[in-house]
């Protein structure tokens, strides 16, 4: 058998720079090996050490300018706790208000203008012009009350722009957008969130917009929703691209937007406040749940460096967890020629219990749904109402597929911009009654305790699990680690041998061109996790 090796770099239409080689099988039409390498180095781990802890949260949201309220609000959580402060009521509304937004945003951004094109009747049409021909005849079932009669024109709908969803997406991204930075006072790098709250009181006028934006945004979800539903269904059913990004179901999900009466930032009471959460923490490995104890997840948490552009930080600072956790970690540059035996990536291999583990929406809608811990919750499902506004009630139902999927990865982000809709709407409800109360404290002042302590906010970013590690001592940063969602999906081979989730996803995918081979295929894959190599990496000079 004879390979032939395909190298894209960089991979368009992602944030930052990725490079991805596969070894292909011309006459079985597959890819047999996958490699990601992430080109370019992050050093906030490094200048953020003996800084002031509360400069922590100012520079850690500069880590990316699309997901820079989850940097935010991460580095703020992981503050919370390192010293000791427990941001009241209205603050953590208002800490989920603007995530929620920002959420809606991000995914509306990604299905629309990264992934969506792929879909498009202008790539298809060169890449796979036989699924023109099928998506003619096919009738969009659920999108019917929108305007659209068959796939064919959701497809020329998401044509760059000039396609009518396409251009709907830019607007409804900018409201989202608009919404969340009511909340955060800017974005990127929210200027309000901040270890102990929200350092904003919002105005009525303020509370008025954010309602009005959301109804609107409800509106655009459920059109949203129906396009997303149909072309994953035709994609399934009609083409049976159900290999395409296929792996096993080992997911997990930190679980994000705080339970408002229950969260205090406290490590002893991890568990209990994490578990109340709108999504659901937990890990999962062929698609069993391990657990849904943050604390856990937590612990379980390594890193590798054994194919990564990094030397070993020795002897652990704390016996309480491995070596290679988080806490222990010291990043520690070695850059190197790219070996594909050896070192080729900037990205480190997290692992949970040496479990390589997929991280992003699919994660957090189908964890949520299969751990029953919230009331909306069971048996695989997740079941909610998207109320009338201008357009009528929607009851929205998801289910958790048998494996993962490049399909379900994009089915997947459109339910849980709805499912955010319905958490924002609910935590809207909370706000006005404490409003109503007479509230208006949204923050606390934080005194950095005397000698060493640590922290961690475990949250979601638009494309997955985001921890923000910290050390602090005597008021100043000993140590700070952060692992992005990407850093976990990119992730090279760790110690052994065992590839990261984009990696497992690419082998052994279809290529479905009937001629020449482009990468349309092994550019779904990736784009279906949405990476973010600027959250992963950043420039390097010795």
């Amino acid at each position: 058998m004879t390979l032939r090796e395909m190298v894209i770099e960089p991979v368009t239409r992602i944030e930052g720079h990725l490079a991805i080689r596969v070894l292909l099988d011309p006459d079985r039409r597959m890819v047999a090996e996958a490699y990601t390498s992430a080109t370019m180095f992050r050093g906030f781990e490094i200048f953020l050490k003996g800084r002031q802890a509360l400069d922590a949260q100012w520079i850690a949201t500069r880590i990316c300018g699309v997901c820079s309220a989850a940097h935010s609000i991460a580095s703020a959580e992981s503050l919370d706790m390192a010293l000791k402060v427990s941001p009241p009521p209205l603050g953590i509304l208002l800490r989920n208000l603007g995530q929620e937004a920002d959420m809606i945003y991000d995914h509306t951004l990604h299905w629309f203008q990264l992934a969506g094109p792929d879909y498009s009747e202008s790539v298809v049409r060169k890449a796979n012009p036989g699924w023109l021909r099928e998506a003619g005849r096919v009738k969009a079932e659920e999108a019917s009350a929108y305007g659209y009669h068959t796939i064919y024109d959701i497809m020329a709908g998401l044509n760059p722009l000039e396609g009518r969803l396409y251009l709907k997406a830019l607007r409804m991204g900018r409201l989202a957008r608009e919404a969340a930075t009511l909340i955060l006072g800017k974005l990127p790098h929210p200027a309000s969130v901040v270890p102990g709250g929200i350092a904003k009181n919002l105005t009525p006028g303020e509370v008025s917009a954010y309602a009005s934006m959301l109804m609107h945004l409800i509106d655009w979800i459920k059109e949203w929703r129906a396009v997303a539903e149909d072309l994953c269904r035709f994609l399934d059913e009609k083409l049976n691209y159900v290999e395409n990004g296929l792996r096993e179901a080992n997911l997990m999900s930190y679980g994000v937007y705080e339970d408002h009466e229950a969260y205090d930032g406290k490590r002893e009471n991890m568990d209990a406040w994490a578990v109340k959460r709108w999504v659901t923490p937990g890990v999962m490995v062929n698609g069993e749940i391990k657990t849904v104890r943050l604390a856990e997840v937590n612990e379980g948490l390594t890193e590798s460096i054994a194919h990564s552009w990094y030397g070993d930080w020795g002897k652990p600072q704390f016996s309480d967890v491995d070596g290679k956790h988080p806490w222990n970690k010291e990043t520690l540059p070695a850059p190197d020629f790219r070996n594909w035996d050896g070192k080729y990536s900037w990205s480190t291999s997290p692992r949970w219990r040496d479990v390589a583990v997929e991280v992003g929406p699919l994660a957090r809608m189908w964890i949520t749904a299969t751990a029953g811990k919230i009331s909306e919750a069971g048996a695989g499902c997740l079941r909610f109402t998207l109320p009338k506004s201008s357009l009528p009630e929607v009851e929205v139902e998801y289910r958790a597929p048998s494996k993962p999927n490049t399909i379900e990865r994009l089915r997947a982000r459109a339910y849980f911009a709805a499912w955010s809709a319905y958490a924002a709407l609910g935590d809207l409800e909370k706000l006005l009654a404490l409003l109503k109360r007479g509230v208006r404290e949204s923050c606390r002042q934080p005194r950095p305790p005397e000698g060493m302590s640590r922290g961690v906010g475990m949250v979601e970013a638009p494309r997955g699990g985001l921890g923000h590690w910290s050390v602090v001592d005597g008021g100043k940063i000993f140590r700070y680690q952060v692992i992005t969602p990407t850093n976990i999906n990119v992730s090279p081979r760790d110690g052994e041998g065992r590839p990261g989730p984009i990696e497992e996803a690419l082998k052994g995918t279809p290529i479905t061109e009937p001629g020449e081979i482009s990468g349309v295929d092994v550019v779904r894959v990736v784009r279906s996790f949405d990476p973010c190599l600027a959250c992963t990496v950043h420039v390097y000079s010795p």
